[in-house]
């Protein structure tokens, strides 16, 4: 029992999911008992054991004894479990509140941004425009403004003559956010096979790279991060 166990505790636990020993994390995040745990085991079920209903309760059960900054970050991960569930509304519920005008811009700009995200899933890219140009104009030069500008871009370059191709390839995004990969993969490989050098197939090796990632194949991982690059 040494002074600071709580921080070994989270070192042990982030070691034990990057080696991939994640139900040996799981248990260390259940012993403790401090909010970040909470928080930290929810995203381990949702994004390494792709266990997104798990997740979603750990949130419900633990969340009115977190701090508000803690509530906040619970509400993404919720707002992300409810996608991978397929209950689009809850999500698009949790996202409307989140991006409130009472909110701080800090909360209201990547709340606006994944509210693109989730319209962009489900082919709504008017939808979707609208939200990123909204995130895009609350802040100044910031990762989520670069990400909607980039958005923006993407959609108004793909939405008439290649409108085909983005829909396939936000087919493939929204698979890939419900933890879906190998229909995910299929959705990738076809951008891929159709528009080899494009922005869309660019993204679509990023996603394939990120669930091999998630899914702990670095060989294959490595292969579409060289595959990226080479482009």
């Amino acid at each position: 029992d040494p002074p600071g166990k709580n921080y070994w505790q989270h070192r042990l636990a982030g070691l034990l999911a990057e080696n991939g020993q994640t139900d040996k994390a799981e248990q260390v995040y259940r012993s403790m008992n401090d909010g970040r745990a909470g928080l930290e085991l929810a995203r381990l079920l949702l994004e390494q054991s792709h266990k997104p209903g798990e997740a979603l309760e750990i949130i419900k059960s633990k969340q009115r004894a977190w701090s508000d900054s803690l509530k906040t970050e619970s509400q993404f991960l919720k707002a992300r479990c409810y996608i991978a569930l397929d209950l689009p509304d809850s999500a698009r519920a949790v996202y409307s509140i989140l991006s409130d005008s009472t909110r701080p811009v800090k909360v209201r700009q990547p709340a606006l941004f994944h509210s693109g995200e989730q319209s962009l899933m489900n082919g709504d890219f008017d939808g979707a425009l609208e939200f990123y140009r909204q995130a895009s104009l609350l802040g100044s030069d910031n990762d989520v403004v670069n990400d909607a500008l980039s958005r923006l871009l993407l959609i108004s370059d793909h939405k008439t003559d290649k409108i085909n191709l983005l829909q396939e390839w936000a087919k493939g995004f929204k698979l890939q956010n419900q933890c879906r990969y190998p229909q995910a993969e299929i959705s990738y490989k076809q951008v891929i096979q159709s528009d080899t050098f494009g922005q869309l197939a660019d993204l679509s090796l990023y996603g394939l790279a990120e669930m091999s990632l998630s899914s702990r194949d670095h060989k294959k991982a490595a292969e579409y991060w060289g595959r990226l690059f080479s482009t």
